[in-house]
């Protein structure tokens, strides 16, 4: 079997592995589709502080079942499925109480043990899910981060008619606008490209501003939306977009950040103190998450394939790795074809 493996960074070579063996309450899952997340591009490059080479990067996947553990119920082989890509204790305070995505040795596929730029892996059953017959296996690997964005949302407490920005025209910053249309509540999305703000229009944003034209964003909001509810910081890396969320955010309203920080930036604090700002932040998901953006995806799959950019082969990961880094502003997904 082949799978792609990142043995330096920016390094990815292909090669030859055993087919994996499963235990009692495991499954095999032939990998489909399986998309480069911005994660997977930071350790790459090697900007992601929680992943270090050599491993096999990837956990935005579909796939089909191909066998089954002893003592797994629910599934079975040829199931079309997708994968809640998370290892967990079960025994610290946050496992215990249902927030498992807090656990205090939480490990995520593809970053903290091998992930599906492979031909074949193991998941552990109870995190494994069935995908609707109607939904295509390549719509169904951005099921993942329409997850994140469903726990975002959620985190936010945004409910119907809150006014919301989001900050970032990436794919996590498009999902969370397209899942916030669905609690009726009114989006703006924040961006530097004009073809991926208009993907953002066509997924439920109500109003878009490019952040690389207009010259007084903080004005230009205010003058949409004279009440900001939450702010869904997108993007991270750098301070600016964290302290532009502050700034937008009404008094009393909630900051959500969802970006990755490898390293510490400087925070305006009298933003949160003086406005009594409710700063949270946003980590993957539940199953209850999953659950609800697999019911989504459905509704959504416009949205989703339009999403999608374009599509390597299991034996191109590090020319796809390079397309996405060389056309940053018009990349928004790109998959992995392995069957």
């Amino acid at each position: 079997m082949l799978r792609a493996r990142l043995i330096d960074y920016e390094k990815i070579i292909i090669e030859e592995y055993e087919k994996p063996k499963i235990s009692r309450s495991e499954v095999l899952i032939k990998t489909s589709f399986c998309g480069i997340c911005g994660s997977d591009i930071a350790a790459y490059l090697g900007k992601n502080p929680f992943v270090r080479p050599p491993i096999v990067l990837g956990h935005e996947v579909s796939g089909i079942i191909e066998d089954i553990g002893e003592s797994v119920r629910g599934l079975k082989k040829g199931d079309r499925v997708i994968v809640e890509p998370l290892k967990t204790c079960g025994k610290c305070y946050s496992c215990r109480i249902g927030n498992y995505n807090q656990c205090e040795s939480l490990k995520i596929m593809g970053c903290q043990f091998d992930g599906a730029f492979c031909e074949a892996f193991v998941a552990q059953a109870e995190r494994v899910y069935r995908i609707p017959d109607g939904l295509s296996l390549q719509v169904a690997s951005l099921i993942e981060p329409l997850s994140v964005a469903v726990h975002a949302i959620r985190r936010g407490g945004v409910k119907a008619d809150d006014n919301i920005v989001i900050i970032g025209d990436g794919p996590i910053g498009i999902l969370t606008a397209a899942v916030a249309r669905e609690v009726d509540a009114n989006a703006l999305v924040v961006g530097i490209s004009d073809e991926k703000l208009r993907v953002a229009e066509f997924c439920g944003a109500k109003h878009v501003i490019n952040i690389a034209t207009e010259e007084n964003v903080i004005k230009r909001v205010k003058e949409i939306f004279p009440k900001v509810d939450a702010t869904f910081e997108c993007v991270g890396h750098t301070a600016e977009t964290l302290d532009l969320a502050l700034k937008l955010t009404r008094m009393g309203g909630r900051v959500v950040v969802l970006g990755l920080f490898e390293r510490a930036v400087p925070v305006e604090v009298s933003h949160i103190q003086g406005k009594e700002l409710e700063v949270l932040g946003s980590r993957v998901y539940v199953s209850k998450d999953v659950k609800q953006a697999i019911k989504l995806a459905e509704k959504l799959s416009d949205c989703l394939q339009r999403l999608i950019t374009k599509t390597f082969s299991l034996k191109d990961v590090e020319q796809a790795f390079k397309y996405i880094i060389e056309n940053r502003d018009r990349v928004l997904k790109v998959l992995i074809k392995v069957d």
